[in-house]
């Protein structure tokens, strides 16, 4: 693993998050938005598809937050692909909360719907409560 890509890709994304869950200028959404595919560059260097996955959801979430839509659902969509039969359970209730975030800004309240039921069966099956607890802060937001 290139551990230098992988730093970079951490620092990205954590600075991205911090613009992400606080009051933002349109210049800070220009660079949330930058730092979130930074850190997507990075971990296609230096990640797995479970790492892939996760940047693509950070990337569907900050085009939500902007109110794209329609690019929000392509990177949640690319979140969801990245075989996630060994990913455990609150990461894939994570993947779904993010979908359904990428479609309420779309509008498609069945799609959402459908994806806040597929995210509550897989805290249904994680053992981990404090991840599990988590992802249902992050669905309560919707």
């Amino acid at each position: 693993m290139n551990e230098d890509a992988r730093t970079l890709a951490i620092e990205a994304y954590n600075k991205g998050q911090d613009l992400y869950y606080g009051e933002r200028s349109p210049e800070q959404e220009v660079e949330m938005l930058s730092l979130a595919f930074v850190s997507r560059y990075y971990w296609n260097m230096a990640g797995g598809n479970q790492q892939f996955a996760m940047a693509d959801w950070f990337v569907s979430r900050v085009f939500a937050a902007m109110g794209e839509g329609s690019l929000a659902i392509r990177f949640a969509e690319a979140s969801l692909g990245y075989g996630q039969t060994n990913f455990a359970h609150w990461m894939r209730a994570s993947l779904h909360e993010g979908a359904a975030r990428a479609y309420k800004c779309a509008g498609d309240s069945a799609k959402v719907a459908e994806q806040l039921s597929l995210a509550h069966v897989e805290l249904a099956l994680e053992s981990d409560a404090q991840e599990a607890q988590l992802i249902r802060e992050q669905l309560a937001d919707l």
